[in-house]
């Protein structure tokens, strides 16, 4: 069941103002009966999936719950399977019903415990970074870079530079090399909770800066925010870019002799995916971004100073 707000209030939309239901299915690409569904409720938690129709496998449900519970002291290679607990019950409590609806039963039990989430609506000039990790042969000699990766969700535009290792300095470059990219600086930036990143975490989120990160976002005026831990589908979309980035610029393994000449071609493939059209938007990734551009902050009049500083007690 479609669960994306923002294309389900589209839709609606759309069939208000006098599109029929079967153009909106090619329009949006999707079935029927989706549309069907949209048209009548207002979000997709009101509609109502219709009640089960009772199986012999219902007045079973609490010997499975039971026996699922018992695995909780098991080691993990010696719990039940789907077809011994089937067994079980067919043995120790008379059921006379089929496997597979044990194994529809189970799986209603297992996607109840999931956790669920909602596609975000991203704002202009909000941005995601990350840092990936692939092969490289650098000058004749094979080892493992650091990508730096930025990326605008509401555009979809993405821009990675390549350094010998993550740390503060390859940090504050990456991100000034991404700015005067950008022509501008985003409003806010998602992070994650790396040492690069945070000071500081309290609970499930950083709360203190790293100071490299501080000085960055002082001179440049940007909000920053960080996800919770264990927690990357806060910042979906450039886990989402990193992926990419590895199939498409680092498959086969990149030879350049220097970091710059490869730095240089990730560069000019960023710039090409501007040409191209994202999933569901009808114009292109560059057309989105001059849109955005309008929102972004101005570079600052003195360009910012990569550099590693350390407090010393005087400053503590």
């Amino acid at each position: 069941m479609l669960q994306d707000m923002v294309l389900w209030s589209k839709i609606r939309r759309l069939l208000a103002r006098g599109m029929s239901k079967r153009q909106a299915c090619k329009h949006c690409n999707r079935n029927f009966r989706t549309i069907d569904k949209i048209s009548k409720n207002v979000a997709p938690d009101t509609y109502q999936r219709p009640p089960r129709t009772d199986t012999k496998v219902t007045p079973f449900l609490s010997f499975i719950e039971g026996y699922l519970e018992e695995d909780k002291e098991s080691p993990w290679k010696q719990r039940h399977t789907k077809k011994q607990i089937f067994e079980r019950l067919r043995d120790e409590q008379g059921y006379t019903g089929c496997y597979r609806s044990v194994c529809k039963a189970m799986e209603a039990m297992e996607a109840k415990k999931k956790t669920l989430y909602m596609p975000l609506a991203h704002p202009p000039c909000e941005a995601q970074f990350d840092f990936g990790f692939a092969d490289a042969v650098i000058g004749g000699v094979l080892q493992k870079v650091a990508y730096a990766t930025i990326s605008l969700p509401y555009s979809n535009v993405r821009y990675v530079q390549a350094f010998p290792k993550e740390c503060i300095e390859t940090l504050q470059e990456s991100l000034v090399r991404f700015f005067r990219f950008f022509g501008g600086v985003p409003r806010k930036i998602i992070f994650d909770n790396s040492k690069v990143n945070v000071r500081k975490i309290l609970y499930v989120r950083g709360t203190e800066p790293s100071i490299g990160l501080l000085q960055l976002a002082s001179h440049h005026l940007f909000e920053y925010h960080f996800c919770r831990i264990y927690e990357p589908q806060e910042k979906g979309h450039v886990e989402n870019c990193i992926k990419y980035v590895r199939n498409n610029f680092m498959v086969p393994v990149p030879h350049f002799p220097t970091f710059a000449a490869f730095n240089e071609y990730l560069e000019q493939k960023c710039r090409s995916d501007f040409d191209k059209t994202s999933a569901g938007q009808e114009k292109t990734i560059g057309q989105l971004f001059g849109e955005e551009k309008l929102f972004l902050l101005s570079l600052p009049e003195v360009e910012f100073e990569t550099r590693r500083t350390a407090l010393t007690d005087a400053f503590l």
